[in-house]
């Protein structure tokens, strides 16, 4: 895995945040979501996730940061995978990879949110900024 300088920082993080990022963040290089478009379509998954997925992979994807203090450590990296739903409960799909074996998957929902799934979901934040805003003042607060 390559991994490079995250310095594309995402827009609507606070200052904290952005520095954590970019002081911390470095990018994987990952296989996108448009490679699997095809695929995903002929399995009945709508267009518009896709599309959702690509452009959180466009947002977020590769940003590898230091673990969380919870959560075993919050995901290894950010990337999608195995988009989930229907059109009457939504579309959710991976997030990214686990740093350990736990028994849920981190998941972005049918609107946004950054959660965690195993049988049931559990959003966590209202979305991924939420979940860096996090990390950045619990790294913050540490020091």
């Amino acid at each position: 895995m390559n991994l490079d300088l995250f310095d594309d920082v995402p827009d609507g993080l606070t200052l904290r945040a952005r520095s954590f990022v970019r002081g911390h963040g470095v990018r994987a290089d990952i296989r996108r979501a448009e490679h699997h478009r095809q695929r995903w379509l002929e399995r009945g998954v709508p267009a518009a996730v896709v599309d959702r997925m690509a452009a959180f992979e466009e947002r977020w994807g590769g940003l590898v940061l230091p673990p969380a203090s919870r959560y075993e450590g919050g995901p290894k990296y950010f990337a999608t995978d195995l988009p989930e739903g229907s059109a009457a409960e939504g579309w959710s799909f991976e997030a990214g990879v686990q740093r350990s074996a736990v028994p849920y998957g981190f998941r972005i929902g049918p609107s946004g949110e950054f959660g965690i799934s195993t049988d049931l979901w559990v959003p966590l934040h209202a979305d991924v900024e939420g979940w860096v805003e996090a990390l950045a003042l619990t790294r913050h607060a540490s020091r």
